[in-house]
């Protein structure tokens, strides 16, 4: 699939870069992810080459989104891999692998307190392929939530402090029936 946003494509017709190609890789990504979910995919975003000072609250919510359903980038929380981020072959392989993981992904859940250009751009892509988006934001004194993401009605911001209170947005958000049940499991 092409790049859905492509700057050298912008022209005044197409500002953004979104051309009708792109617009109709996009819907077929759609009709592709319908086709593909089998159940629940996760995709968890968070920032690796942006810093790895979360990398152990990753884990933990990784391992609680492993209890609704596999999580593509399980790496994300592995308390190894560093901010050099030699998680894969190279870094086209590393875009490609994460675009396909992500198209396959039927909800993404991201951790956005530490700043991160990956992860934006993984935001993005997911928003523009209509997948639903819960970003977890742990807000600090001196910082502020980037208003791409706060300000984005296609992405869920919750506000969190503790461990429990993220499980308690993510269930929120997959499952808004059976909250309290499953938190502390």
């Amino acid at each position: 699939m092409a790049p859905i946003f492509n700057r050298e494509m912008a022209s005044p017709s197409h500002p953004v870069g979104l051309t009708p190609d792109s617009l109709f890789d996009i819907v077929t990504a759609r009709i592709n992810i319908s086709e593909r979910r089998a159940g629940m995919t996760i995709y968890f975003a968070g920032s690796i080459r942006g810093g790895r000072d979360d990398a152990a609250l990753y884990h933990d919510i990784i391992g609680f989104l492993k209890t609704m359903g596999p999580v593509f980038t399980e790496h994300v929380g592995d308390p190894s891999l560093t901010a050099r981020g030699d998680d894969g072959p190279d870094d086209p392989g590393i875009y490609r692998r994460d675009m396909d993981w992500l198209a396959q992904s039927r909800v993404v859940v991201a951790e956005v307190t530490q700043p991160s250009l990956g992860v934006g751009y993984e935001l993005g892509a997911a928003v523009a392929m209509g997948i639903p988006v819960l970003a977890l934001y742990r807000p600090k004194p001196g910082r502020c939530l980037s208003a791409m993401i706060a300000g984005c009605p296609s992405i869920s911001v919750g506000e969190y402090q503790s461990l429990d209170e993220a499980k308690t947005l993510i269930l929120n958000f997959l499952n808004p029936e059976d909250t309290e049940s499953r938190i502390h499991e």
